[in-house]
């Protein structure tokens, strides 16, 4: 079967697609499937299927979802799904359900249209640019309330306020920071992406210019281990530890980023303006693939990083390597600073994908396969010369093919190696053949030389 998209790459309005329908099953079918007992038909087959296939846009189900496809099992998987579907539903709620000081859990929805309030009757162009937000911030909207009926939790809002001064807003600010760094740690270890970048780039000597009337850039020092024991990690300071695919696409991140929020302030510009919405959306879907791009960068980021964390653990050959490149002897630092990344990626696919790994690395392994690749090519060699038709079937030939098939007997074993023995047959039997051609080719000619002379007249 062919798995639907990934959700996480799924485009904002394909995901309002994809939560109605996972809300249509969980809440309405999954639970009739449930009781349906030995009374199943056509529709409930459907039922689950339709649910399956939607389970499949989550990496960790897919294992689950394709078993059952072939092998067709679908009543006996009912009670199993409801496993994959919380799991499901952490993953599409992450930064949209929240709990108050007594637990109960709350969806946030920010409202569509986060004007404040002021004294007097809206402008006509006030009133059509608040138009506009809510168009470009319908689909986020839709996707939260949707995933807000998922979890068949309460939504709350935020309502029309007063315009906050300035220490107001930094520490809402601060708090909405200190909030996000608790719930889903950065990239950088408490500090936020934003400025990692930012600052990163910033110190990028590549970068200056030589009429910049502006300070001098501080000098940016070049990353070691030793840096990965600091408390505070920058993109600079672990990029040396990636693959270079992945530092190529690292260092794409400010671009992506200054097309990101260029785009974006261009599309709010337009939207205040008064713009028609067809003119706002090239510059608003631009920002959001373009935001898409860079996460999906930090995302591979936390994944080689979360393997470097688990191979130091657990893979000695490695660590060996690891520690001669860098000259490093106690790891108890490399290790605290990497294990946020590996926290991050960690599940049962991601286990298995490693122990795979370190296994294909092997000297072990890499032996096994040169073996193996040596096996395999000596056996074709064998079968080469015992399927051949162009040589005669000499003596020689019928000694060199009992001798061929007895080391296709060691290296195959005798059971497998049976299967070619008709091969050795053939060219004994064409032995026999071709022996009794000559022995009988040699009679002719001796019979022919003894007939009599013809007698004078």
């Amino acid at each position: 079967m062919e798995f639907l998209k990934d959700y996480k790459t799924m485009t904002g309005e394909e995901q309002v697609k994809f939560l109605v329908e996972l809300n249509e099953f969980v809440n309405e079918k999954l639970p009739r499937l449930k009781t349906q007992g030995d009374a199943w038909g056509a529709t409930d087959r459907r039922d689950v299927e339709q649910g399956l296939r939607l389970l499949g846009a989550f990496p960790f189900a897919r294992d689950f979802v394709g078993k059952a496809f072939r092998y067709g099992d679908f009543k006996a998987r009912v009670a199993r799904l409801d496993v994959y579907v919380e799991k499901a539903k952490q993953a599409v709620s992450a930064g949209v359900a929240v709990r108050d000081s007594n637990g109960k859990a709350y969806a946030f929805v920010p409202a569509l249209q986060q004007q404040f309030r002021r004294r007097g009757r809206p402008t006509r162009e006030e009133a059509y640019a608040k138009s506009m937000a809510a168009t470009i911030d319908d689909a986020e909207s839709k996707r939260q309330q949707a995933i807000a009926r998922l979890l068949d939790i309460e939504i709350v809002t935020n309502q029309m306020l007063r315009e906050r001064n300035n220490a107001e807003l930094a520490v809402l600010r601060e708090q909405k920071r200190q909030e996000e760094a608790k719930v889903n740690p950065s990239l950088f270890s408490g500090e936020s992406r934003d400025n990692a970048v930012t600052e990163y780039r910033n110190n990028d000597p590549s970068e200056s210019r030589s009429n910049d009337p502006s300070p001098a850039q501080p000098t940016t020092i070049p990353p070691t281990i030793e840096s990965l024991s600091e408390a505070r990690l920058h993109l600079d300071q672990v990029r040396f530890l990636l693959s270079p695919e992945l530092q190529q696409r690292v260092d794409t991140v400010r671009e992506l980023r200054n097309k990101a929020s260029v785009a974006a302030e261009t599309a709010k510009a337009m939207a205040l303006k008064g713009e028609k919405p067809e003119a706002v959306e090239p510059y608003a879907k631009q920002a959001a693939e373009a935001t898409e791009q860079y996460e999906q960068i930090y995302d591979a980021v936390d994944n080689e990083l979360g393997t470097v964390h688990y191979r130091l653990l657990n893979d000695g050959d490695y660590k060996e390597k690891f520690a001669q490149r860098f000259h490093v002897k106690d790891f108890t630092a490399i290790l605290k600073q990497l294990k946020p990344y590996y926290e991050k990626v960690k599940s049962p696919e991601f286990e298995v994908r490693m122990k795979a790994l370190i296994e294909q690395e092997s000297p072990e392994y890499v032996a096994r396969m040169k073996a193996e690749r040596e096996k395999k090519e000596e056996v074709e060699g064998l079968l080469r010369y015992l399927r051949r038709k162009d040589k005669q079937a000499t003596d020689a030939r019928v000694q060199g093919a009992e001798t061929k098939y007895k080391r296709l007997v060691e290296l195959l074993g005798k059971d497998m190696a049976e299967d070619y023995r008709p091969l050795v047959d053939f060219i004994i039997d064409e032995n026999k053949k071709l022996h009794e051609a000559e022995q009988k080719a040699s009679q002719e000619s001796k019979k022919a030389t003894k007939q009599p002379k013809a007698e004078k007249k």
